[in-house]
């Protein structure tokens, strides 16, 4: 028999193709998907090389402007009739009637908020001493105290009967506003002078703002490009914008507010105060203001959050007695909230504080005293900051008879990468006894711890 010879193929089948198109497509996919992990990668990388270099900018700038001296703090823009000029926010606070508080016989002082840019930004200052400075219409209330951290109407009141020790950390600022021209403030740093408070900008822009975030000039009408020049069209998008300053009237480069900074801590000893300790908090994008959270009639700052939390949550094992501390639950965090606020942004890699603050000394002491039988006691004022290495889902609450789980409550438990420095006294079924808080920020970026020495 004869072979016949093999027939030439005429083409590619369908399924070869079908086959090839997926395989393909598998690729495109893979590679399109290490474009926005690329720019994520890109996006962490320059908030760490930025807020690092910010840091480093801002130990300069602490040291060499000497900004914590104490006697820059302790005039007029803090100073409360009947006080004069001897409070001290960082040994004494203020109830509402602005009384001096003590600082309950703490080995170290209260902790505070250094925030100028915050106060100069928004305006909103606490009181002046200075009868001839008119506040602005409802200044004299909590929005303008506007403490860091605040959340007493957000928070469920203590079982104890009394408000939660959400009162916030003090908000100070050495950056005074003009009270008027001949008043004479000895500050450590230069305040703006001839009656003009606007001036005050300028000075805390230069220091709490990172200074390689410039704003590029646009062709909208009413831009001054060099003094009072502010023609339309005839702007470059090349070169930044000048403004006038208001207090020189030279022209001065306007900065962005891309990467701001605050810093909080404590004097560590309430006998000498050159010595501070604390976190340098850098912020991107921080918005600047105040607002309303839905059920509360209190106006809160923009972007600060704060939110129930037990640090340490859990039930207690058989024997251990109660109340106590959850013995294996040094690293995670019980975070809680009323259904009716909007759930706080809280992602892997973020950072909020533990911002618990009892203002009230008599207060302080009967929390203090529950615990004081399992031998170890955490302060009462205090603000500690935590990097989430990872969270559980937002689950509602269900059960009213399992505290502190009950209904009307969202909650979601998030782990710290490190250990948490004041855990939250349970008892048996993991029912906190007294509400601690956290702040919840999602413009911070990065936290530095730091020691700083006053000349």
């Amino acid at each position: 028999m004869i072979a016949q010879p093999a027939r030439a193929r005429s083409g590619i089948t369908l399924t070869e193709i079908l086959i090839s198109i997926l395989i393909m497509g598998v690729g495109l996919v893979s590679l399109a998907t290490l474009f926005p992990i690329g720019l994520v990668r890109m996006r962490d990388a320059a908030r760490q090389s930025r807020s690092g270099l910010l840091a480093e900018s801002v130990v300069g700038n602490m040291g060499s402007g000497n900004l914590l001296d104490k006697s820059s703090f302790a005039q007029t823009y803090y100073g409360v009739p009947g006080i004069g000029n001897s409070y001290d926010p960082f040994i004494t606070d203020r109830n509402g009637t602005l009384a001096p508080l003590s600082a309950n016989a703490l080995t170290g002082g209260l902790p505070v908020c250094y925030d100028p840019l915050w106060r100069s930004v928004t305006g909103i200052i606490p009181v002046v001493a200075n009868p001839s400075f008119t506040l602005p219409a409802g200044s004299f209330s909590s929005q303008a105290e506007a403490r860091f951290g605040v959340g007493t109407s957000l928070i469920r009141t203590d079982d104890d009967g009394n408000p939660p020790s959400a009162y916030g950390l003090q908000r100070i600022s050495n950056f005074v506003p003009w009270c008027a021209a001949s008043q004479n403030y000895p500050l450590t740093y230069p305040s703006p002078g001839g009656g003009n408070p606007a001036g005050l900008h300028d000075f805390a822009e230069s220091t709490f703002v990172s200074s390689e975030d410039v704003v590029m000039q646009n062709n909208l009408a009413g831009q001054e490009i060099l003094l009072n020049q502010s023609t339309s069209g005839t702007a470059s998008g090349v070169v930044p914008m000048f403004f006038p300053n208001t207090v020189t009237n030279n022209a001065e480069t306007r900065i962005d507010y891309h990467f701001s900074w605050l810093f909080t801590g404590k004097q560590i000893d309430v006998t000498n105060g050159t010595i501070f300790e604390g976190d340098i908090v850098v912020m991107e994008n921080r918005p600047f203001g105040v607002e309303t959270f839905p059920g509360s009639p209190t106006n809160y700052p923009s972007g600060e959050t704060v939110v129930e939390a037990v640090y340490g949550p859990g039930g207690l094992p058989q024997g251990f007695g109660s109340p106590n501390y959850v013995p294996a639950a040094s690293r995670s965090v019980l975070l809680r909230w009323p259904s009716t606020m909007p759930d706080p942004e809280v992602k892997v890699g973020s950072w909020f504080a533990d911002v618990t603050y009892e203002r009230f000394p008599s207060i302080s002491d009967a929390r203090q005293s529950n615990a004081a039988a399992t031998g170890t006691t955490y302060p009462m004022q205090r603000c500690y900051w935590y990097q989430i290495a990872k969270k559980s889902e937002i689950i509602n609450e269900y059960d009213p008879n399992a505290q502190p789980y009950q209904a009307g409550y969202r909650r979601m438990t998030v782990f710290t990468t490190s250990p948490i420095r004041a855990q939250t006294l349970v008892v048996a079924n993991g029912k906190p006894v007294n509400v601690n808080v956290a702040l919840i920020m999602p413009s911070v970026i990065n936290v530095f711890s730091k020691t700083f020495y006053v000349r």
